[in-house]
């Protein structure tokens, strides 16, 4: 009589395999997520680095310089320093010189007016932009 070695089962053996195929789908599926997920990333990331329109700054300086001025004004009478708003209001010429060609400083009581109605003309910050700024956008 011959006898018949124990072997495994065909079934056993097929199981293996298909959980191997399995492991194998989900990893692929889990590599193309990572790589869709880096590329929208990228995508959005250079599309949110929008350069600085030169219009734009100057719409920036103006309120920079409309602040000054609005501060200077509440400070009139008070704790008033022209010094140091007249240094602010340069300032603003120079954190934005590629579009502001000069500033100027009018103190409220630069107009003549005796001291005690100065205050009725407000103090300003005039902020003159570069001759031919064009927007980058064009």
């Amino acid at each position: 009589m011959t006898r018949h070695r124990p072997t495994r089962s065909r079934r056993a053996d097929e199981r293996g395999l298909i959980t191997l195929e399995w492991v194998l789908i989900f990893g692929a599926i889990a590599a193309v997520a990572a790589g869709t997920s880096l590329a929208v990333q990228r995508v959005v990331d250079s599309s949110t680095d929008v350069p600085d329109d030169p219009l734009v700054r100057v719409i920036d300086a103006d309120i920079a310089a409309a602040n000054v001025a609005a501060e200077a004004q509440a400070a009139f009478g008070a704790s008033y320093d022209d010094e140091e708003f007249a240094d602010r209001c340069t300032a603003i010429g120079q954190a934005f010189s590629d579009v502001v060609n000069t500033t100027g400083w009018t103190t409220p009581d630069d107009n003549g007016t005796p001291s005690d109605e100065s205050d009725d003309v407000p103090a300003s910050c005039q902020v003159e932009p570069l001759r031919n700024l064009v927007s980058s956008s064009n």
